[in-house]
């Protein structure tokens, strides 16, 4: 923008413009180009970062924009019922954990202003689950159920129900899958652990709001994934029904 003001200055003056307005203009660039640069370092780095930890974990790697993992995990794309639109990954990581297949990516959702990333460990299940979005209780889940996105709570888990906001359109076959293992399981996380969690079909998906993971953080994410992932599979061979 200031290069075209600049453009447009020079065109309406006879002389050359002032040394002062060249300077903004050049030290404008200076900074834009600074900023394009630390952008591209912390991706470079992260990418780096991700992919030892892929070597070290026995998973593989690929930095590239996957649009499989879209469909694949096309299930657990959405948030309180409603698809996420624009979604894409990179920096895929595919493995397995217990015996199951575990894709972990980088995610972005939306677009411009309105878009955001996370970093997503998704868990493959053989026997699907009932579609369920669950995050730590906080005062704009209060006031989603007020506008119909009803919280689940469950009588015989009451810290539970205090501490985790919980939805699904099939709430009788959450209810069931909720066994008293599965809360036990959420309540042991720390207070701030921040984790939303979402279900549907063949997969789990695991992620800690809307920000990136630092890779130095991901192997507690994904430990923490795995346990959640037995608890639930533990509620599905309890008696869940559907």
């Amino acid at each position: 923008m200031l290069l075209a003001a600049w453009m447009l200055y020079s065109r309406t003056q006879a002389g050359p413009p002032p040394l002062l307005l060249l300077a903004v203009v050049g030290g404008a660039v200076c900074v834009f180009a600074l900023i394009l640069w630390s952008v591209a370092r912390a991706r470079r780095k992260r990418r780096e970062a991700l992919e030892q930890f892929a070597m070290e974990s026995g998973f593989a790697f690929s930095a590239e924009a996957d649009p499989s993992v879209a469909q694949e995990l096309s299930e657990v794309q959405f948030t309180l019922g409603m698809a996420t639109p624009r979604v894409s990954y990179e920096n895929v990581l595919r493995g397995s954990r217990q015996g199951r297949e575990v894709i972990i990516a980088d995610r972005t959702t939306g677009q411009g202003k309105s878009q955001s990333q996370s970093t997503v460990v998704a868990i493959r299940f053989e026997t699907p689950l009932p579609p369920f979005y669950l995050c730590a209780e906080n005062f704009l889940f209060h006031i989603l159920e007020k506008i119909g996105f009803s919280d689940i709570d469950l009588e015989a888990a009451p810290e539970f129900s205090r501490r985790f906001f919980l939805h699904s359109d099939k709430p009788e076959e959450v209810r069931a899958l909720f066994t008293a293992d599965v809360t036990l399981a959420f309540e042991q996380l720390p207070q701030d652990a921040g984790l939303c969690v979402q279900g549907a079909g063949r997969w789990l998906a695991v992620y800690r709001g809307m920000r990136l993971t630092p890779p130095d953080q991901l192997r507690e994410v994904l430990e923490t994934a795995v346990r959640i992932a037995e608890a639930l599979h533990r509620g599905q061979t309890a008696g869940a029904k559907w």
